[in-house]
């Protein structure tokens, strides 16, 4: 996927870019959420009863910082498919606002 993004930035297929970004989103509402889901309820009590609160506690900061940017790219996306730019400029402000 990452091989035809650049291809699309480079004046490649713009509705292939475009199926693309769809695929993201899709895995990032899906998959990837399931998987923060999972290390919440699965991993992070465990690490806690080990006294690691600390790493859980900032664990779940990125985990919020994670989701805000997914809920964002999302909402920025629909409006702005034809143009690879905008979205690559919407997610390097997000993780330039990253502290």
């Amino acid at each position: 996927m990452a091989h035809r993004a650049g291809a699309a930035l480079e004046g490649g297929d713009d509705a292939v870019f475009s199926a693309d970004l769809d695929a993201l989103c899709a895995y990032l509402e899906t998959d990837y959420e399931s998987l923060l889901a999972h290390e919440e309820a699965a991993l992070f009590p465990l690490l806690e009863a080990r006294g690691l609160g600390a790493e859980v506690e900032e664990a779940k900061r990125e985990h919020r910082d994670l989701r805000r940017m997914c809920a964002h790219l999302a909402s920025e996306c629909p409006s702005t498919r034809g143009s690879a730019r905008h979205v690559l400029g919407v997610v390097a402000r997000l993780l330039a606002a990253r502290p």
